[in-house]
Order: structure tokens, then sequence, then C-alpha cells
């Protein structure tokens, strides 16, 4: 019964004062360039893809006040920043999936809104991890490029979809 409850001791102390540096963790900048693509959004104008724009961030990002950073409806821009874990690519095994799981993107998104389109900009992307992990670029290029490529499809999706009745 001491054994044990020396045991658990050393593990507190030893947790209370481990380096601070477990903790920490790095915002690394990545090369990679972000994506920019041209959604068609028929039959709405500027100011209801503008709005619909706006609650599409609300319904997809944590919390739509902290992320939209600028919203500007007469030049029908918004810019929003977010940050995402990486979604695994259908060829990796769970392992290395796992050595992935402490990374995230942290990036910024910028939708510029006209009738009937919509241009999303997915820029200034820096992976934020562990100190002690490494980034493998080409890997996580390609985990971003999917990631971000979803995410715009999902725009596009849901912006697509017919109005749903207001009647309730």
């Amino acid at each position: 019964m001491r054994n044990i409850f020396l045991v658990i001791g050393i593990l507190v102390s030893s947790a209370i004062y481990a380096p601070q540096s477990f903790a920490k963790q790095n915002t690394v900048k990545t090369n990679y360039q972000g994506l920019t693509e041209i959604v068609e959004i028929n039959g709405k104008n500027k100011d209801q893809i503008f709005e619909d724009s706006r609650v599409w961030i609300a319904k997809n990002f944590n919390s739509a006040n902290d992320v939209i950073q600028y919203a500007d409806k007469s030049s029908g821009q918004i810019i929003a920043k977010g940050i995402t874990g990486l979604t695994c690519l259908p060829e990796m095994s769970k392992l290395q999936c796992m050595g992935y799981s402490s990374i995230r993107f942290a990036f910024t998104l910028i939708i510029d809104v006209k009738d009937n389109k919509a241009r999303l900009k997915v820029e200034n992307v820096h992976y934020i991890q562990n100190v002690n992990a490494g980034v493998r670029e080409e890997i996580e290029k390609r985990m971003a490029e999917s990631q971000f490529a979803q995410l715009i499809k999902q725009y596009r999706d849901d912006l697509n979809q017919s109005p749903k009745s207001v009647d309730w």
C-alpha cells in the first residue's frame, strides 16, 4: 500500500514540475500556397449570397463571432480565421493517421461575393503542432488540399440548396 502512494506521489510531482515545453505548441508557416475557387450560385444576388455565407460560417465553425474578422456587405467581402484538424487521406493507415492527430491547421478564409457567384480563398495556412512533432511537408500539403477542397465543396453544396419552406 505504501508503494502505491509512493508511485502516485512521484507521478503527481513529476507532472507538476515537468518542463513546460511539453505543453507548448508551435506554429509553423507552411509552403502551402492555399486554394482559390470560384463557386457558381445560380439564382441568388450578392446580398443573398453574403447573408447565406455568414449563416454557413455560423453553422460550420465553432463561434461565428470569433471567426469572422471582417464583414462588409457593400463590398461583398467576409474574412474569417479558422482552425481545423487534419482529416486522414484514404490511402493512409490508421497508425499513420494517429501520428497526425495532434496537428491542426490555422488558416484565413476570404469570401468575396457577386451576383450568382462567390470566390473562396484559403490562405495564410499554418500548422499548429506540439513542439516535439515533426512536419512532413508533402503529406501535410496533400492533407490540407483535401481538407480545404472538402470545405469549399460543402460551401458550394450548402449555398446551392434550394431554399427551405418558411412554413413550419
